[in-house]
């Protein structure tokens, strides 16, 4: 899709149906948003008629630039003869969209509602190592779980690597 106007009016019915969405742009977020988000996206691609939803989870807790979208997955279109490709010009793109989100999104999304949940999650998927197996990204876990006894071990395990900052201490 190439415009947010176009997004808005595909997931309308969506949005109506759903008061705990909010559009933001391209991605649809599942309210309340705490320590992670879950989120639908409406990416687009280079051919201005195609583009390629999926859903994702990630954590806030972290400085970043943008939305990861390592912990998720594609949605297929169940109603076309090619499901990985979704086009604007799909006459019933608006009932697959909706559909594809309700059935496969959600469901996954608003399964995930505390921190501990989001963990397990993305502790079984292929790229857990961005999160339990980096210390120096695993620190902010700890502590975002507020198991401040791993983050100091952490902490006191790699000092040398990351330097000591005697204004940082206890």
């Amino acid at each position: 899709m190439t415009t947010i106007a176009q997004v808005k009016e595909v997931i309308k019915p969506l949005l109506e149906r759903n008061s705990d969405l909010a559009l933001v742009g391209r991605e649809i977020y599942i309210k309340p948003v705490h320590h992670f988000a879950r989120v639908v996206l409406i990416d687009r691609m280079l051919d201005p008629d195609l583009f390629r939803p999926q859903w994702t989870v990630a954590h806030l807790f972290e400085a970043r630039h943008f939305l990861p979208l390592s912990w998720g997955a594609w949605l297929q279109n169940a109603r076309s003869n090619t499901p990985g490709i979704w086009s604007v010009r799909d006459p019933d793109l608006s009932a697959a969209m909706v559909e594809a989100i309700e059935t496969h999104a959600l469901p996954v999304l608003r399964g995930i509602v505390s921190l501990d949940e989001y963990l397990a999650l993305v502790s079984g998927h292929f790229f857990r190592h961005h999160l339990f197996d980096w210390p120096e990204v695993k620190i902010i876990v700890d502590v975002a779980r507020g198991d401040l006894v791993a983050a100091r071990a952490l902490r006191d395990t790699h000092i040398e690597q990351w330097g000591d900052d005697p204004e940082y201490d206890e």
